[in-house]
């Protein structure tokens, strides 16, 4: 069963690294995405850019969610 913890989801940052337009990420903003259960992303820690972000990848789960969630705002136009 998926579960926020309480965190607000950031699904513009989800859709980003969808589209591949973000491939790093800060663990300010990875933490709820990688905190939902189940984990919507996965973090290589030994892929590091200059900033010191963390390449970054959906999981099955959070494909799933961007695609439901651009189904919805589709649904809704």
């Amino acid at each position: 069963m998926a579960s926020k913890k309480g965190a607000s989801l950031n699904m513009s940052l989800l859709a980003g690294i969808a589209a591949g337009t973000v491939t790093h990420i800060s663990k300010a903003d990875g933490l709820p995405l990688l905190q939902y259960n189940p984990a919507l992303i996965e973090v290589n820690t030994n892929m590091v850019d200059d900033a010191g972000n963390a390449a970054v990848r959906l999981t099955d789960v959070g494909k799933t969610m961007v695609a439901s969630a651009s189904t919805a705002v589709a649904s809704a136009s």
